[in-house]
């Protein structure tokens, strides 16, 4: 990462923060990731014992489930090492949560492409079939792990070749025979029907987002019909991502959405998760 690109990821800290003492007596406060209007914020600061960057968020414990993504990162980072940030502490003081968590290094999706000015066909398909390998890995624990967020600024692309998730916030595990969510969010851009409380998210929710996010690496427009508008895409590729962007009204997640199976559909991608298979 360039001098430029330092500054347009961190901005300084916000004046106001205050840290409780369990942080400052080992973090420094570095910098600040994000700020939002609810007060949640996100910082990087240095621990000081050994100079690790740790990834610090604090919310409202009406506004995130901070012990939830702990919980499930706790669960994920042995099966994942390196493609998911692993849990370092969390814990609530004066109603608000502090979750920390690794800084994971990496570029994300969304400044890989600005930089590369768009993607060929086959680092596409290489790149969904290593989200495909890690959504796997979530999917088949049990009760599965729903990431529900998958977008470009998420993704990261690691310095080894791999790739990476960060910012569990919303995961939630799936709960068998519930209809609805209780709480539906995600990114507009990328977010599936059912997470606007049309249905309980399950792993196909991932799928369209995984889908979504595909789209825009191939086309930079989050527009199914981007697909039949650009020349360059094939048959398969094109007939693939339009089964992972399926919608259905109201009340039932498409049957007809991709499972992660279709992206390896002239290539296996083992499992466990292999981070270490280069792409880029």
């Amino acid at each position: 990462m360039n001098q430029n690109d330092f500054l347009s990821e961190f901005t300084p800290l916000p004046d106001s923060v205050a840290l409780p003492q369990r942080i400052l007596a080992d973090y420094e406060a570095d910098s600040c990731l994000s700020q939002k209007e609810d007060g949640r914020l996100t910082l990087r600061l240095r621990r000081k014992a050994d100079g690790q960057w740790i990834v610090l968020k604090a919310a409202s414990v009406d506004r995130e489930d901070l012990a939830e993504e702990y919980r499930i990162l706790t669960a994920l980072a042995p099966l994942l090492p390196g493609a998911v940030p692993e849990p370092v502490d969390c814990f609530e003081e004066d109603g608000t949560g502090y979750l920390l968590r690794t800084y994971l290094e990496g570029e994300n999706l969304t400044q890989w492409r600005e930089r590369e000015e768009g993607c060929p066909e086959g680092l596409c398909i290489s790149l969904g079939r290593k989200l495909c390998a890690l959504l796997g890995v979530l999917h088949s624990q049990q009760p599965p792990v729903i990431y529900r967020d998958i977008k470009p600024e998420n993704i990261l692309l690691l310095p080894d070749g791999g790739i990476g998730l960060i910012d569990f916030g919303i995961a939630r595990q799936f709960k068998d025979g519930k209809d609805t969510d209780t709480r539906h969010m995600g990114t507009r851009a990328t977010a599936a029907p059912e997470q606007y409380g049309y249905a309980q998210t399950d792993q196909r929710t991932d799928l369209y987002g995984l889908g979504m996010t595909l789209i825009w690496l191939l086309t930079g427009r989050y527009d199914r019909d981007s697909l039949t508008q650009t020349e360059e895409i094939s048959p398969h590729l094109r007939s693939v991502l339009e089964k992972a962007v399926a919608s259905c009204l109201y009340t039932q997640i498409p049957e007809s959405r991709i499972n992660t199976e279709l992206f390896n559909h002239h290539q296996k991608t083992e499992y466990p998760y292999n981070h270490t298979e280069n792409a880029f």
